[in-house]
């Protein structure tokens, strides 16, 4: 049964919605197989060809883990909160399209989402959309059809007449750990300068008074809950924030020394 109920952080009721519902997998293995001749560099290309992808994060912190000590500042749109456990969600969202406008809602952004589809018997999976093939689902195609290639040797549907009926899935990766939410101008997120530039300015910091090299911490942009939902002291309202956190699970607190 789905799972139709309200956000329970924000209370929103949109999150129910049908276009809401994702069917979301966390990889624990995964495995690639490809001719020789496809992945080898040949003399005629210097680089293998890239592919990028749609990738949104999500900070979810409750509100009863938000340490003492919030504050915001009185004048400038500018506060800090702290937490021991906050739950750090990256999407991936499928290869990303320039061929339609980002109309896709998902983590308080427009988006563009293409699922990847897989196969549930083998877990063969495209990366540009469905497969489109030549058969016409009476007769089995060749074992050379395009369109069955992603299937593994010994699943069922690469020589069947009727493919699969793919699962229609984004990844996700969760990592539970310290986090520090700076709440920022809007002007400052949107301009990429400006954002790069505080990012910069706030690692310098965490290097001169810590020492060291502060690559075990990264910078994520976030959404924050919708209008009307209180959730701490720094955060009244809805904001889009930055949140500082560990690449991996939080050793001894860091953030929680920060003046």
């Amino acid at each position: 049964m789905e799972d139709i109920s309200p956000c329970p952080r924000c209370k929103a009721r949109e999150i129910g919605d049908a276009d809401a519902l994702h069917k979301v997998l966390r990889p624990t293995r995964v495995s690639a197989h490809d001719r020789r001749d496809d992945a080898r560099i040949r003399d005629d290309q210097d680089d293998r060809k890239r592919r990028y992808y749609e990738t949104v994060t999500a900070v979810d912190i409750d509100p009863a883990d938000i340490a003492e000590g919030s504050w915001r500042h009185t004048k400038a749109v500018f506060g800090v909160d702290f937490t021991r456990r906050a739950a750090v969600r990256r999407f991936n969202l499928g290869t990303t399209r320039y061929d339609r406008p980002a109309g896709d809602r998902f983590a308080g952004e427009d988006l563009r989402l293409n699922p990847f589809h897989t196969c549930p018997a083998c877990g063969g999976t495209t990366v540009d959309g469905p497969p489109v093939g030549s058969s016409n689902g009476l007769v089995a195609p060749s074992i050379w059809e395009k369109s069955r290639q992603h299937h593994r040797p010994w699943c069922p549907y690469r020589r069947s007449a009727q493919d699969a009926d793919y699962l229609r899935l984004i990844l996700a990766h969760e990592l539970e750990t310290e986090a520090l939410r700076i709440l920022l101008p809007v002007a400052t997120l949107r301009a990429e300068e400006r954002s790069a530039s505080f990012h910069t300015a706030l690692m310098a910091g965490v290097a001169r008074n810590y020492g060291g090299d502060p690559a075990h911490l990264q910078i994520a942009t976030s959404h924050h809950a919708r209008p009307g939902h209180r959730t701490s002291p720094a955060f009244p309202g809805p904001a889009r924030h930055l949140a500082g956190r560990y690449r991996i699970s939080a050793p001894a607190g860091q953030f929680g020394q920060f003046p």
